[in-house]
């Protein structure tokens, strides 16, 4: 992600159809972990695509947590305790696309 740009994060819970899965909703807050110190940078509340109903599409119920207000340059990803979920590592920086 470039610094000042839009960062958003989906969790998703498949509820039917081909990515239906036995996992928990996401809890009431993500994290942002430094790769490096392994520290919490920075906590959020994903919130709820279309008041938590099922895609008819996809079949899986979505939620999106923003932190574009965070913009400290370095490697992350992000924590998920509920659904035990982490993300593949990311960059934070003016230079990312370069």
């Amino acid at each position: 992600y470039r610094t000042n740009a839009q960062k958003i994060a989906i969790f998703s819970q498949g509820i039917k159809g081909l990515n239906r899965y036995p996992t928990a909703p996401p809890s009431k807050q993500f994290a942002v972990v430094d790769e490096d110190t392994k520290k919490v940078v920075y906590r959020g509340n994903p919130v709820a695509w279309n008041d938590r109903k099922v895609s008819e599409l996809s079949g899986d119920r979505v939620w999106f947590a923003d932190f574009s207000d965070f913009k400290t340059p370095g490697r992350y990803h992000i924590e998920e305790p509920n659904a035990r979920f982490r993300s593949f590592p990311f960059t934070i920086g003016d230079g990312v696309y370069g």
